[in-house]
C-alpha cells in the first residue's frame, strides 16, 4: 500500500512538472480537448438508454391523384407556306406588306399581264373565225333542221311499234274466242276490279250505317232511325240486301273469268251487265236510305252531326255510283273484234312504215350535207382554240401570288419592277402562315409511348406566359419509330387552335400528358402501406391503441396511394409502421407509453390539430 502511495505521489510530481512545463496557451488547448472527451463519453453512455418512441402519425385524406408524362418540346406553326410565280416576267404589283393580315385567295402580288392579255385576246378572234366558218358549212341546213328530221323519225317509229301490238291482240280477239291477255280484255277486267272494290266500301258502309249486319248501332239510335217513316229504313234493309247479293254475283263471276286463259264475248258482255245491275240496286239503297236519314228524330244518342256526317257518306256515295254509271254506259267499243278491223290496222301499219323510211332518207340526207368530214374538222378547230384560249387563262395564274388561306404575311422578298428569272424564282417569294393553328410534336420514350392514347388529355404550359395553362388533346401518335443513340421513340403530336394569348412559332413549352387520375378518392401517403403474406396492411390508431388493417388500394402517384377499401377519411393512421423497440406495443394490438409519443400528424404535428383537414 505503501508503495503504491508512493508511486501515486511520484506521479503526481511528473504530472505537475510537465504541466508546469506547457505554455499558458497550449494548456487551454490541451483543456478543451480533455473536455470534448468528457462530453462524447456521457453522450455515448447516455445512447445506450431506451429511444424515445416517436410514431409519425397521418389521416386518410380525399384528394386527386394524377400520374402524367412531361414533355419539354416547341410549338411549331403547321399551316405556312412560300409562296412564287409560275411564271418568268417583270413585278408588277405588290399588294400586301409585312404583318398584314389577309384573306384566302387575296391577290398579293402580280406580273405584267400586257402580253397574255395581247395573247387571249388573239385567241379569242381565232375561236370566232372557226365558228363563222363551221356556219358556212351548215347554211343550207340548221342544226334545228337536223333535230327536227331526227324527232319525226322516232316518233313515226315509235307509232309504228304501237300500231304493231294492237294488231297482235286483234289477232288474239278475233272471233266469239278471246285471250284474257288481249289489251282491250284486260282493260274491262281492270275497270270491273276497281268497281267492285269501290261495292265494297260502300256496302260496308251502309250496313255499318244502319246496322243490318254489323250490329254498330245501339238499339236506342235504330230506334230513332227513320222514326218518323219507319217504311224508308225497311226499304233501305230489303234493298240492300238486294244489292248484296247483285254484288256476290259480280265478284264470282270476275273471279272466274279472270282465271281461265281464254273468255267470251257473252261472258264479257255478261260481266258488265252484272257490274250494271249491282250499280242500280245500291243507287235505288242510297236513295231510301237518305230518306230514312231525313225522317229520323234527333235525340242526345242519334245527334245532328251524326246524322250530317251520314248524309254527307251518302250523298258521296250517290256521287261515285252514278260516276260509275256513266262511264259505264259510255264504254260503247265492242269487244268482238271484225276482219275490217284487222284489215285497217294492216293498212294503218303499212302507212307508218312508208313514213319511216321517208324520214330515214331525209335524216341521212342533212347528215351527209356537208359531209361528215368536213363538219368534224371545222369542230375540231374551234375545239382546238377554245383549248388554246382555257390554257392561256390558266396561265394567267402563274401571273399572280394569292393567299392559300386566312392568315398573317410574315415574309415579302419580292419587290415592284422584280425581274423574275428562272435562276431567282424560288428566291423572289411571299411566305404566308396561318397565326390560328399551331401543333406540337413530340417524341416520347418507347416505354412511355404505350401509356398515351388518341385523344387522351393534355396541359400545356408556356415559358412566356407563366400563368397560362391551356388544356388539349393528343391529336395523333405516329408509330413509326425513331432512334437516336439506341434510344427508340415515337412521335405525339398536339394540333391546338389560337388561345387567348398570342404564340408564335417554336415557343417553349412543357406538355403534361394526364395518363391516370382520379379525382375525390380517399389517399394515404404510400409509406404508410406494407406488404405481408401478399396482403397490403395499414396501421391505425384507434385512441392509444394501433391495429393492422387490410386494404384494397387502386393507382398512386411519386408519394400517395389511392385507397379502394378498408379505411374511411379522417382516420388516424401512421405514416411509416411502427414497432416499440423494448416490444412494449405488440404487432396487431398494444399500447405506447404516452409520454414518449411524439406527434407528427399530416404530414406531422398534433393530430388533433389535423381535425377537420381534407383535401
Amino acid at each position: 500500500m505503501d508503495k503504491v502511495l508512493q508511486h501515486t505521489e511520484t506521479a503526481k510530481k511528473h504530472a505537475k512538472n510537465i504541466w508546469t512545463r506547457i505554455q499558458p496557451r497550449k494548456r487551454i488547448v490541451l483543456g478543451g480537448g480533455i473536455l470534448l472527451v468528457i462530453i462524447g463519453y456521457s453522450i455515448a453512455k447516455s445512447s445506450n438508454s431506451t429511444p424515445v418512441v416517436t410514431p409519425k402519425i397521418g389521416t386518410v385524406i380525399s384528394g386527386d391523384i394524377i400520374n402524367s408524362i412531361k414533355v419539354i418540346w416547341n410549338t411549331k406553326i403547321t399551316d405556312q407556306q412560300t409562296l412564287t410565280f409560275g411564271q418568268e416576267w417583270t413585278v408588277q404589283k405588290v399588294y400586301v406588306k409585312e404583318g398584314q393580315a389577309v384573306k384566302k385567295w387575296d391577290l398579293l402580288a402580280v406580273l405584267d399581264k400586257k402580253t397574255l392579255s395581247i395573247n387571249m385576246s388573239q385567241q379569242g378572234l381565232s375561236i370566232q373565225n372557226a365558228r363563222i366558218n363551221y356556219q358556212k358549212l351548215l347554211t343550207a341546213i340548221s342544226e334545228w333542221d337536223i333535230v327536227g328530221a331526227k324527232n319525226n323519225l322516232d316518233t313515226t317509229q315509235r307509232k309504228l311499234q304501237i300500231a304493231k301490238n294492237e294488231l297482235e291482240d286483234m289477232m288474239l280477239s278475233n272471233g266469239d274466242t278471246l285471250q284474257t291477255k288481249a289489251t282491250n280484255i284486260q282493260s274491262v277486267l281492270i275497270s270491273t276490279k276497281s268497281s267492285i272494290n269501290e261495292l265494297k266500301r260502300l256496302l260496308d258502309e251502309i250496313d255499318n250505317m244502319f246496322s243490318i249486319t254489323s250490329k254498330t248501332n245501339t238499339d236506342e239510335i235504330n230506334r230513332l232511325l227513320s222514326a218518323k217513316m219507319p217504311s224508308y229504313k225497311i226499304m233501305t234493309e230489303s234493298t240492300y240486301q238486294a244489292a248484296l247479293n247483285k254484288f256476290n254475283i259480280l265478284e264470282s263471276t270476275y273471279n272466274m273469268i279472270q282465271s281461265k286463259t281464254t273468255t267470251t264475248v257473252t261472258e264479257m258482255e255478261g260481266l258488265q251487265d252484272k257490274n250494271r245491275d249491282v250499280l242500280n240496286a245500291l243507287s235505288i239503297c242510297i236513295s231510301n236510305g237518305k230518306n230514312a236519314l231525313d225522317n229520323s228524330i234527333v235525340s242526345v244518342d242519334l245527334t245532328d252531326s251524326k246524322l250530317n256526317t251520314w248524309k254527307s257518306t251518302l250523298n258521296s256515295a250517290n256521287t261515285s255510283v252514278t260516276s260509275r254509271l256513266s262511264s259505264l254506259n259510255s264504254e260503247g267499243k265492242s269487244l268482238r273484234t271484225t276482219d275490217n278491223d284487222i284489215q285497217n290496222k294492216k293498212n294503218e301499219i303499212s302507212n307508218y312504215e312508208s313514213q319511216v323510211k321517208m324520214y330515214q332518207e331525209s335524216y341521212q340526207d342533212m347528215l351527209n350535207w356537208p359531209s361528215r368530214e368536213d363538219r368534224q374538222l371545222q369542230l375540231n378547230s374551234i375545239k382546238q382554240s377554245q383549248l388554246s384560249l382555257a390554257q392561256l387563262s390558266q396561265q394567267g395564274e402563274n401571273y399572280e401570288i394569292r393567299a392559300p388561306f386566312d392568315g398573317n404575311v410574315d415574309v415579302i422578298n419580292i419587290k415592284l419592277w422584280d425581274k423574275i428569272t428562272s435562276d431567282i424564282i424560288n428566291e423572289k417569294s411571299i411566305t404566308v402562315s396561318n397565326p390560328n393553328i399551331y401543333e406540337i410534336d413530340m417524341l416520347i420514350d418507347q416505354v412511355d409511348i404505350v401509356k398515351i392514347n388518341k385523344g387522351q388529355p393534355v396541359e400545356i404550359a408556356f415559358d412566356s406566359y407563366p400563368d397560362y395553362i391551356i388544356t388539349w388533346a393528343i391529336g395523333e401518335i405516329d408509330p413509326t419509330p425513331t432512334t437516336n443513340a439506341w434510344v427508340v421513340s415515337y412521335t405525339a403530336k398536339v394540333v391546338m387552335t389560337k388561345g387567348e394569348r398570342k404564340i408564335y412559332d417554336s415557343m417553349t413549352v412543357t406538355v403534361t400528358i394526364i395518363t391516370e387520375k382520379k379525382s375525390n378518392t380517399l389517399i394515404v401517403p404510400s409509406t404508410a402501406i406494407q406488404v405481408e403474406s401478399g396482403n397490403r396492411i395499414v396501421q391505425i390508431m384507434q385512441g392509444t391503441e394501433i391495429i393492422e388493417k387490410k386494404v384494397v388500394v387502386g393507382i398512386k402517384d411519386a408519394i400517395n396511394t389511392e385507397i379502394l377499401s378498408g379505411l374511411t377519411l379522417g382516420q388516424k393512421i401512421l405514416i411509416q409502421r411502427y414497432i416499440s423497440p423494448n416490444q412494449k406495443m405488440a404487432t396487431k394490438t398494444g399500447k405506447f407509453e404516452k409520454p414518449n409519443v411524439r406527434w407528427l400528424g399530416v404530414w406531422g404535428g398534433d393530430p388533433s390539430a389535423n381535425q377537420g383537414r381534407g383535401n
